[in-house]
């Protein structure tokens, strides 16, 4: 089994704290979609760069431009700071920008791990790609005391892996990509980033206050993660172009809304079902959960800039037998009939019924009826150039992974998506075996 060899291990801290007392004091209560997300795993996505060596150069560079560009994203580099309320036995939760730092390690596998095998798509790696993050297992709740933000950086034999974990309770996945994108604009040479980050805590209607939950139950609560494989299935532009106009032909002439991206959801979820359906009942219920981003939907919007969680997940259900059997384009309207619901009200109503009974999202809620889709083919995952090339592929943690996870990301050809799919091995292998689904898929 291939090995990582730690070098060094690293506190790095906004460059201009010492000369911005303005922020080294703020706090950020945390909101309600923040809170929801105490008790999950941090954000964690890698991105792999080709025939790039790591020198004592590369890595002082990369701790300096990170160092400048939290100057910007301060709140990542503070803490989680907790305060109890000992009459109805509640806590409260806020990000102390104190500018303690956030983590850098610099790591090396051994000498048989190449970018190739990193990339690999049958049969992803698991647990070496496991290795090449920091902070796994932990839970953004821990936050008070761990860093809100660490990177790996491990030399390849080829190449280079740059791994990111995330608190999820201070960052959704358009900011972890925000930030990102910043840090690669500093590291190749720019003054100053191209969007600042709008760092006001607040919704039309929701304060930046203290929101208080009580977490008790959540705390006594354990999950251990599922023996799981994964695999990376990808859809040419073409192939998704096809399922598109699939599912459109299918509910003419209604379906004219249905989206590229809808249809893949369905033509994947589809497939997960069905290699699923040996555990499950014609007449059981599943679930197709999908990340809404809420900033271009609430009234009025949220700039796409806005730095924390405005977003969660909204389901779509169906019997069994109605997910194996139903035309794709059935199931693709039904995404598209959720999303397209997904209006100011609804959030509104949301977040107003979570204040009168908060809930916070638990990992031990999975089960086998869920497919649960993360990310977006939206993100500019390759425009990620730190100054030495775009990156050739990008792999995820193994954080919040149960059976029935689904990441999407953009592929570096325009129109392309990539599904990066866990179950449990036999599902796994009989997805792959699935003619009606692998029609679509690119056996290259």
């Amino acid at each position: 089994m291939a090995t990582v060899q730690f070098i060094s291990r690293s506190t790095v801290q906004p460059s201009s704290s010492s000369s911005s007392p303005t922020h080294s004091k703020r706090r950020i209560d945390l909101s309600q979609w923040d809170t929801r997300l105490l008790f999950i795993h941090y954000i964690q996505h890698g991105l792999i760069y080709p025939r790039h060596q790591i020198t004592a150069t590369v890595i002082q560079s990369l701790k300096s431009s990170l160092s400048r560009v939290l100057n910007f994203f301060y709140p990542l580099a503070g803490r989680l700071a907790a305060t109890d309320n000992k009459f109805d036995r509640t806590t409260s939760f806020r990000v102390e920008c104190n500018d303690a730092g956030v983590e850098f390690v610099h790591a090396k596998a051994d000498d048989s791990v190449t970018v190739a095998q990193v990339m690999e798509c049958v049969r992803v790696p698991s647990s070496l790609i496991s290795s090449l993050f920091g902070l796994n297992g932990v839970k953004n709740v821990e936050g008070v005391s761990k860093p809100l933000l660490s990177v790996q950086v491990t030399e390849l034999v080829d190449g280079l892996f740059l791994a990111c974990s995330v608190n999820h309770a201070v960052a959704d996945g358009t900011s972890f990509w925000h930030f990102l994108s910043s840090w690669s604009q500093i590291s190749r040479g720019m003054e100053t980033i191209s969007i600042y980050p709008d760092l006001q805590r607040a919704y039309s209607g929701f304060p930046n206050v203290p929101i208080w939950v009580d977490i008790r139950e959540e705390t006594q609560r354990s999950f251990t993660p599922p023996p799981l494989a994964e695999r990376v299935f990808h859809f040419t532009a073409d192939n998704v172009m096809k399922l598109k106009l699939k599912a459109r032909a299918q509910i003419s002439p209604e379906a004219i809304q249905i989206s590229a991206l809808q249809s893949v959801l369905a033509h994947v979820w589809r497939a997960v079902v069905v290699a699923n359906s040996s555990h499950l009942d014609a007449e059981d219920e599943v679930q197709l959960r999908i990340p809404i981003n809420w900033r271009p939907r609430l009234e009025p919007p949220l700039s796409d800039s806005f730095f924390g969680n405005a977003m969660h997940s909204e389901g779509v259900a169906c019997k069994v037998r109605d997910v194996t059997d139903s035309a794709l384009g059935h199931l693709a309207l039904k995404v598209n009939r959720m999303v397209a619901s997904q209006k100011d009200a609804v959030a509104k109503e949301f977040l107003q019924k979570w204040m009168e009974g908060p809930n916070l999202v638990s990992l031990s809620h999975a089960s086998k009826y869920m497919t649960i889709m993360f990310g977006s083919p939206r993100f500019d995952v390759y425009g990620m150039d730190f100054g030495w090339g775009r990156p050739v592929g990008v792999r995820s943690g193994p954080a919040n992974k149960v059976g029935g996870t689904v990441r999407v990301y953009p592929c570096k050809q325009d129109g392309s998506v990539d599904t990066e799919v866990s179950l449990p091995l036999d599902a796994l292998n009989g997805m792959g075996k699935d003619e009606k689904f692998m029609k679509f898929v690119s056996q290259e």
